[in-house]
């Protein structure tokens, strides 16, 4: 199990450029600096329950107390998937109660350990856990990468067309995508390779 929180600030100058004046936003407008906590892999179970000698949601807990005092500037919360360890109601409901409590935003994708119809039992609503958030002067993306027949990332059943009409949408503005699964060679020892399908199609939409 691994959870991990990451403050990001950005732009990054060497990374993205901004909109000219041309296109109705100043540059410094786009300078702007944000703050958005990444959060992944939380494995949640069952109340009462362990996951390898350690509690989740205590963990968690942990975590967001951290944020709550060494992050009072973010703006929002991302938990990219693996939510559930086994895709237990439970761990859901117990998951739910605990953001309850949150001040931030929080916005959630799903994970290959998840199962999709028990979140939304929980969490409300219908079709693939994905949202665009619109951040001040950027957006962000967040793809629900669950393959329902395997372990791998895909984005069949008009994920793709979605994320396009997203990114059409922001209409210039930089754009953060956050997802479970690897689209790339992430350079670190347990993540040599994709583990998404069609990869290079979806770092094609991105590259554009």
């Amino acid at each position: 199990m691994v959870t991990t929180t990451t403050a990001i600030k950005w732009p990054d100058a060497a990374a993205v450029s901004c909109p000219t004046s041309s296109q109705g936003r100043a540059q410094s407008e786009c300078g702007a600096m944000q703050k958005i906590i990444h959060i992944t892999d939380p494995h949640f179970v069952a109340p009462g329950k362990t996951l390898y000698g350690i509690d989740p949601a205590q963990r968690l807990r942990d975590t967001l107390d951290h944020v709550s005092r060494v992050h009072a500037d973010a703006k929002l919360i991302l938990i990219t998937g693996d939510l559930a360890d086994t895709g237990d109601p439970a761990a859901y409901a117990l998951l739910r109660e605990i953001l309850s409590e949150v001040r931030l935003p929080v916005h959630l994708t799903i994970g290959n350990h998840d199962d999709r119809g028990a979140f939304r039992g929980v969490f409300g609503g219908e079709g693939f856990v994905q949202a665009a958030v619109d951040l001040h002067d950027w957006l962000v993306v967040l793809l629900d990468t669950k393959d329902d027949i395997s372990h791998f990332g895909c984005l069949d059943g008009g994920r793709f067309e979605w994320l396009q009409d997203q990114l059409f949408r922001a209409a210039g503005r930089p754009v953060v995508v956050a997802m479970h699964h690897t689209p790339a060679d992430l350079h670190v020892p347990c993540f040599k390779t994709s583990d998404m399908k069609e990869s290079d199609r979806l770092l094609s939409i991105l590259r554009k």
